[in-house]
């Protein structure tokens, strides 16, 4: 019987068939973007000072949607706030949707989220974006200036909230929120407990803590909403929230609602007050989490037929939220593009040459299986000790938050101050193998050492992500998807530099003295039990950092009631393990095939910083 030989392709079909596939996935990607994004009306990009409400004023970017039909002339008009974390660009379907039913919407970026500077500043001041957005709407001849409306989702809910309570002009005549917390600290406390047990000594590692302490009562109550909120104001008050929302509870909603209406036993889906004198108040409560409020139908449904109520105008009926078609569009997009990105790295490779036949390639290898193992459980054990100390050291030296970008804050001051420690962390082990007479050490590298390896290997993690960023950037500036080029190139380049060097000291630190215990990889099942426990020493290693600064372990956190909740500590590492194994996979094979970590780790850093800089791009100071 003849045998069947099953045939791999080579480098230059890998890469043809992965760029075919991605850019017909892209392709796909930006017909369902458009789709979901123009038809029907007409944006424009826009910007408007924050004079006189700011001294010095910024400038805040915007989307006007302009309806093809408008419900009125002059029109009335909304202006819509995002979430914590977003920017404009995530909320374009529910702004889309009501300019399709005729009304005039203004879609901003909050301060130091998106394309507007300046710092967020957590719930407090962002209100006078929205009066400024509003009073660039009122001098629109377009724009009926007694109907403006303001909305918005999570921050933008609490934003819009406090800016119908504290403007001083009654240009605001209608409010809805997409939940809205009573105070910060009820929000931060039902899903984290106590301020001082966990978050407030956290608080430093915050870029938030350069502008004002979380532990400070008085700081914290400038945040509040539901002392200041009464029957008139904010005027004409929608408040959803989601019976899941992760960040709140219907019995906070029915509370807020209560203050509003000066009632007891508020129900929910009746209005109460009167729309003539801007005090109707409703509450909402769908069956939705935090993340689906922002795409359920019924929520989007709600929010528009209140503000016709409030308008004075005939509800439209059910309103469709097209807006997990437009993310689905947009992750099509950059899935393709990371696939045409990928074709890059197989092409390159394929004119290098690289590949390595050696299945058991061990650029390190132990003097004796034994002093190996010994060897192994020392890195690991030491390198949970860097990691318990990294926080307590960067309190010591005052490493805090360094790095503007929220997220990028609190992780590059522990991973920096880890990677300080590994330095006298190398020494120790050093210093106890030539104690107890372990040979740990003999470098069997490939022959193209030095220079021009590091060279190859440093292209091969630029290439992928400038392919990207080329195709995806003029794209999504194109659709109006999430930005695809850095908010600040300074702080992307500190961000990335930051990330290489903890990434790659990270890594050589295991491949030096943990992958010993390992030798020898004659198989594919060892190798992998090799990257499977390194990941899950990284992994706990990562949950493990922040026991220093947790009252308890086993702190729990998340709303009580919900999927969500968890130890914090445990579920730390399991983040860690998720976030570390395609690392310490991409590192393994990098180099087996003769190539430096640097590869993947330039790759990992550019990507992260990417996603902080662009993606997510909320800064702090």
């Amino acid at each position: 019987m003849r045998k069947f030989k099953l045939r791999v392709p080579g480098l230059k079909t890998i890469a043809a068939l992965l760029a075919l596939g991605g850019l017909l996935l892209a392709a796909l990607g930006i017909v369902g973007a458009y789709l979901t994004t123009f038809p029907g009306v007409t944006i424009e990009r826009v910007s408007f000072s924050t004079a006189p409400y700011d001294d010095p004023p910024r400038t805040v970017s915007g989307l006007l949607f302009l309806p093809e039909e408008p419900v009125a002339r002059p029109t009335p008009a909304v202006v819509f706030s995002h979430g914590m974390t977003v920017h404009k660009e995530v909320y374009i379907p529910h702004c889309r949707e009501l300019a399709r039913r005729g009304l005039v919407v203004l879609d901003i970026d909050l301060r130091g989220h998106g394309s507007t500077g300046g710092s967020n500043d957590f719930g407090n001041t962002e209100m006078r974006d929205v009066w400024a957005a509003a009073d660039y709407l009122a001098r629109r001849e377009d724009v009926d200036p007694e109907r403006i409306g303001a909305a918005g989702h999570s921050l933008g809910g609490i934003t819009s909230t406090r800016a119908g309570i504290f403007q001083d002009d009654d240009r605001i005549s209608a409010v809805t929120a997409i939940y809205c917390w009573p105070g910060q600290e009820q929000a931060i406390e039902l899903v984290f407990g106590p301020i001082d047990g966990f978050v407030g000594k956290m608080w430093p590692f915050f870029a938030w803590s350069r502008r004002y302490d979380i532990n400070d009562q008085a700081d914290a109550a400038e945040r509040d909403v539901i002392r200041y909120v009464d029957k008139s104001s904010p005027p004409n008050y929608l408040l959803i929230m989601g019976d899941n929302d992760q960040l709140g509870t219907e019995e906070q909603a029915e509370r807020l609602m209560e203050k509003a209406t000066g009632l007891k036993d508020v129900e929910e889906g009746r209005t109460y007050g009167s729309f003539s004198d801007g005090t109707a108040r409703r509450l909402e409560v769908p069956t939705d989490d935090h993340l689906t409020e922002a795409t359920s139908g019924e929520v989007l449904s709600a929010l528009t037929g209140w503000f016709f109520e409030s308008f004075g105008l005939e509800p439209p009926g059910e309103v469709d939220n097209p807006a997990v078609w437009r993310y689905a569009s947009q992750a099509a997009v950059m899935i393709g593009f990371i696939l045409v990105a990928l074709a890059g790295v197989f092409l390159l490779r394929s004119y290098l040459d690289r590949d390595v036949d050696d299945d058991d390639l061990a650029p390190y290898r132990p003097d004796g299986r034994r002093s190996g193992i010994r060897l192994g459980v020392a890195s690991a054990v030491l390198f949970m000790g860097v990691s318990v100390a990294a926080f307590p050291f960067a309190r010591l030296t005052g490493l805090r938050a360094f790095i503007p970008f929220t997220g990028a804050d609190l992780f590059t001051s522990m991973v920096l101050s880890r990677t300080i420690l590994m330095v006298p962390a190398v020494l120790i082990i050093l210093a106890i193998a030539k104690f107890r007479g372990w040979k740990p050490i003999r470098l069997e590298a490939p022959d193209s050492t030095g220079y021009r390896r590091l060279g190859v290997s440093a292209l091969i993690g630029v290439a992928p992500v400038a392919i990207f960023v080329v195709l995806y950037a003029p794209t999504a500036h194109g659709l109006l998807l999430t930005r695809g080029f850095p908010v600040s190139p300074g702080w992307f380049l500190a961000l990335s530099a930051v990330l290489i060097i903890q990434l790659t000291a990270e890594q050589e630190y295991f491949h030096y003295l943990f992958m010993p215990a390992f030798t020898p990889r004659d198989t594919r099942g060892k190798r992998v039990t090799y990257i499977i426990s390194e990941s899950l020493v990284r992994g706990v290693a990562f949950g493990v950092a922040f026991i220093p600064v947790a009252s308890s372990p086993l702190l729990f956190i998340g709303r009580p009631g919900t999927v969500g909740r968890a130890f914090l500590v445990p579920a730390l590492m399991v983040l860690g393990v998720i976030i570390v194994l395609p690392i310490s996979a991409l590192a393994f094979y990098a180099r087996r095939r003769g190539y430096s970590v640097l590869a993947p780790c330039i790759a990992v850093a550019l990507i992260t910083a990417l996603t902080f800089t662009c993606f997510f791009s909320v800064r702090a100071f």
